[in-house]
């Protein structure tokens, strides 16, 4: 598939759109309160102050945030602890944006800007991160967590913004990645799994109903039939969530 010279950055913001929109139906919490901090933590040698978004939450039937908070603190709680799930919920629809065998899962340490942490949890200079690796570029869905204002751009680039020099990183395929999530949430990997085939399936279905592909609707003009598969899709995620009692 040929693409055209935006179509990185363009794949990207659909896929990211995609993304906040399935979080918001897959396991919706209302987030009771939510506070800033400031601490200085130690980075690469030195002492940084940083914010820190404290947050309590509670089991809910939809997403609810504090109306007076900011669009950044609430990306990074609604990303907080998914870098990893990311890859396993869209994989297949990355591999029809990107092309098979294309995707690598990347994890690797990196210095946070900003943290979101629930009460009395205490920020750690660094952490460990998920990724998407494609060709020479980095793909990042969740560094809203962290406070990053990355989606697309080159991996060298990356790693001088982000990377905490030093530690261990893993590189595994997508369907590896499918085949060794986390044994200890056995209803939750059935769950990711199954909302992943009915993303591929939601998506397909409509493509060929409108004569579309998903390249032309990601590069396209039509901004209202963009919202329109999207909108499918969300619909697709809520199902799953409410048919997690049958499993």
């Amino acid at each position: 598939m040929s693409h055209s010279k935006n179509f990185g950055t363009e794949a990207a913001r659909y896929l990211l759109r995609l993304l906040h929109l399935v979080l918001l139906e897959d396991s919706p919490q209302k987030i009771a309160t939510a506070w800033g901090e400031r601490h200085r933590v130690l980075q690469n040698g030195h002492y940084r102050t940083l914010n820190v978004v404290r947050f309590r939450a509670e089991q809910a039937e939809a997403w609810q945030m504090p109306k007076d908070i900011d669009a950044e603190a609430a990306r990074a709680i609604l990303e907080n602890n998914t870098c990893d799930d990311a890859p396993v919920i869209l994989g297949s629809i990355l591999e029809d944006v990107y092309g098979e065998d294309t995707v690598e899962v990347l994890t690797l340490w990196v210095y946070p800007r900003l943290y979101a942490l629930r009460a009395g949890v205490p920020p750690s200079p660094k952490r460990l991160h998920t990724v998407l690796r494609i060709g020479t570029n980095i793909l990042d869905l969740t560094g809203g967590q962290f406070g990053f204002k990355w989606l697309w751009g080159s991996e060298r680039d990356y790693r001088e913004q982000f990377e905490a020099p030093g530690g261990l990183e893993v590189c595994v395929s997508l369907p590896k990645l499918w085949t060794d999530m986390a044994e200890d949430r056995p209803r939750m990997n059935v769950m990711y799994a199954f909302l992943r085939f009915t993303l591929k399936v939601g998506q397909d279905r409509w493509l060929k109903a409108n004569g579309e592909t998903l390249e032309g609707v990601i590069m396209g003009e039509d901004e209202d039939k963009r919202e329109d598969l999207l909108e499918k899709l969300r619909v697709c995620a809520e199902g799953v969530w409410e048919e997690r009692g049958l499993w």
